[in-house]
């Protein structure tokens, strides 16, 4: 029985970081998009000529 447990417990933090790390993924995504969506009304970088602009958010510190 306490076998079990700790199969279950393993299993759900194994889920939970999966969870987790898919959720900064698409956080680090929306926040790319709209610090690009900002730079681009502020400074008016869709006037340019090739009207692209590449931010990169850093997921972690360093």
């Amino acid at each position: 029985m306490r076998r079990r447990w700790v199969k279950v417990l393993a299993i759900t933090v194994v889920v939970l970081a999966v969870l987790f790390t898919v959720a900064d993924r698409v956080a680090v995504h929306y926040a790319d998009k709209e610090a690009a969506r900002l730079a681009e009304q502020k400074y008016g970088y869709g006037n340019s000529t090739d009207s692209s602009i590449d931010v990169s958010v850093r997921a972690s510190p360093s």
